[in-house]
């Protein structure tokens, strides 16, 4: 049988009992996921969904999202996830593309998860089903599992198509190399993001327990390692800034004994004095570091053995997983030699579909062995074979880039951005920040008739920032807008990003006027402000979100605060009062009051429940 979900509901009926699913105080069995799971089948059939087609699922990380997932596999169709966070435009064209006919969402209301009513398009309601009878839906052959969207350097996203053969060999290599298939694993990724996939089925195909987490825990790493140790998970999926962010909290609490297996893809891992100390101090736990592009997923792999201290700082991306194959080719496509640099090509059984609806696209990408004949991936990602058999990541052919896990196009957001009225031209580049972070910047050549309206070269970005934030996700956003007369040239005609400006230090101008810090509390802050965006000067009215900070700043501007404030302050804190003088207020009135935040899932520092103990709870009272 030819289909990703068949080892989950095995077993479901191997072990009904033993819990699939945890998810704040919820608590679900096999037993009851695949009955929430066949409930949605049965209502997907009767709308007219079988195997071939695609069903949207617009929906946050919780339960029903993980059985509306599995429903539609079942019925052999294939699932486009939708991120609730994404602009509703965005959702219109991914919909209109991959020609989906029913979302299924939900009807929760005064949120973003009720996906926007679309002229053709059926909603079907999970708030509705679960309480439903239904028949037992039998499972059915499927060739789409999912078509998932990335970053097109047209200016439009391409949804790659992967097949069910792919994600069947994928789970089952996993769980060859891992101890941890029926033990207890983190659920971090979004949907929309392919590492989801890998979380979610090489867990439930093994009676494992999956643990999701919230939104909040999601973007806040200190809730995320409380998460981790209260829940005794054992193996998590991280990308590299993720899985840093961890590693600089763990320093100041405890690294968790429980972690078992670290896995790490969706860019270039790096080890750093933090990670190092990390695994220094969790002797038994492994890391793993994993390649693979959206078109394929993982591909390779590399586990770091023996002493943190020796790791290298940039690993090798390992050896191809099983039935993969990889090939270096030079400009003329003939193999390089051994520790020569070349372009990366993957065959075997790991290869997507192609891009749906774009045929052309998928012959570029997807091209011939010059020998063989055997179907290739063309990555663009240069590589070269080391003495051991193991792959080097060198780098990139084009503009493309990696930020927070995230594939970027530099020229998806060139093309956006040009749709404002008063931009004539604009590139977009990739720079390194102090901290070694990738951040974009866009430089811009303003129409003449708009120009009266700017008073500096770097201008006010949250005109700018708002215009995108309606048309792509936030990490495509870049955190500096510089103005110029003109873009500067090549001998032969072409945009020479040699030559941009480095970003000044210059503060934004913005429609607040600069005020400055008023006691030695907005000082402080104002100083952590300073150092994490690279600004020479900020105000204690200025919008954090409007002067280049962004949901990936805001975790290590929260620790460095914590220590220089010796204050508790949470990642919420910082979204709920983004100006220095709010945050001032707010941290001056708690001073002398105990602290009374609640982290969704509790922490020992304030002395609230962990979720093992809510979930018993709960329980209890139910049983009473």
């Amino acid at each position: 049988m030819t289909n990703a979900c068949s080892h989950f509901f095995k077993c479901a009926s191997k072990w009904p009992n033993k819990t699939a699913l945890v998810f704040d105080c919820q608590e679900i069995s096999y037993k009851d996921l695949a009955d929430r799971a066949n409930v949605l089948a049965h209502r997907l059939n009767i709308l007219g969904v079988k195997s071939g087609t695609l069903v949207g699922v617009y929906l946050p990380r919780s339960v029903d999202l993980i059985a509306s997932i599995l429903a539609v596999l079942k019925i052999g169709a294939g699932y486009v996830p939708l991120d609730v966070s994404l602009p509703e435009g965005r959702i219109k064209y991914i919909l209109s593309n991959s020609g989906v006919k029913v979302v299924v969402t939900s009807r929760e209301p005064g949120s973003k998860n009720t996906a926007p009513i679309i002229e053709g398009v059926g909603l079907l309601y999970v708030d509705d089903l679960m309480a439903s009878h239904f028949n037992e839906t039998e499972i059915a052959e499927g060739k789409t599992a999912y078509v998932m969207y990335t970053s097109g350097s047209t200016g439009l996203p391409k949804g790659v198509q992967m097949g069910h053969s792919v994600l069947i060999n994928l789970v089952e290599w996993q769980s060859k190399v891992t101890n941890i298939s029926d033990g207890i694993t983190l659920q971090y990724a979004p949907a929309s993001f392919d590492v989801s996939f890998q979380e979610i089925f090489s867990t439930l195909s093994f009676g494992g327990t999956l643990i999701l987490c919230n939104e909040d825990t999601h973007r806040d790493p200190e809730r995320l390692l409380y998460l981790i140790a209260s829940e005794k998970i054992e193996r998590i999926f991280l990308p590299f800034i993720a899985l840093q962010q961890l590693a600089e909290i763990a320093q100041i609490g405890q690294v968790p004994s429980n972690l078992r297996e670290v896995i790490t893809a969706g860019e270039q891992l790096r080890i750093t004095p933090a990670i190092r100390a990390f695994f220094k101090a969790s002797q038994d736990c492994r890391l793993i570091n994993q390649y693979g592009p959206t078109e394929t997923h993982v591909v390779t792999a590399y586990e770091l053995l023996g002493d943190p201290v020796r790791w290298p700082p940039l690993p090798p991306i390992g050896k191809p997983i099983q039935n993969v194959q990889g090939f270096i080719f030079d400009e003329f496509k003939q193999e390089v030699l051994a520790g020569e640099i070349g372009e990366l090509y993957i065959g075997g059984t790991c290869l997507s579909e192609g891009y749906i609806n774009n045929p052309s696209l998928t012959d570029a990408s997807f091209v011939q062995h010059p020998l063989s004949g055997e179907r290739l991936y063309k990555t663009g990602d240069l590589a070269r074979l080391l003495e051991d058999g193991n792959l080097e990541f060198v780098g990139r052919k084009d503009n493309q880039v990696k930020i927070r896990g995230y594939r970027i196009e530099l020229g998806e957001v060139e093309i956006v951005l040009a749709e404002h009225p008063a931009i004539r031209e604009c590139v977009v580049d990739a720079r390194k920040d102090v901290f070694d972070r990738t951040k974009l910047v866009a430089y811009l050549v303003i129409r003449e008739e708009y120009k009266m309206r700017l008073t500096s070269t770097l201008y006010d970005g949250a005109e700018w920032t708002s215009f995108l934030r309606e048309r792509v996700p936030d990490y495509m956003i870049p955190s500096t807008f510089i103005v110029l007369s003109s873009l500067p040239l090549t001998t032969t005609g072409k945009v020479d990003r040699k030559s941009l400006p480095t970003p000044s230090k210059q503060r934004p101008e913005l429609v607040s006027t600069w005020v400055a810090p008023g006691n030695e509390m907005e000082m402080k802050i104002a100083k952590t402000w300073r150092n994490a965006l690279e600004l020479n000067d900020v105000g204690v009215n200025d919008n954090f979100f409007e002067i280049g900070g962004n949901s990936l700043l805001v975790a290590f501007v929260q620790q460095e605060l914590m220590q220089v404030l010796s204050t508790k302050i949470s990642v919420a804190d910082l979204f709920q009062y983004p100006t220095i003088r709010s945050l001032a207020e707010e941290i001056e009135n708690r001073r002398n009051t105990p602290y009374t935040h609640k982290p969704l899932y509790g922490h020992p520092k304030t002395g609230n429940l962990s979720p093992a103990s809510k979930r018993i709870n709960a329980r209890k009272r139910y049983e009473k």
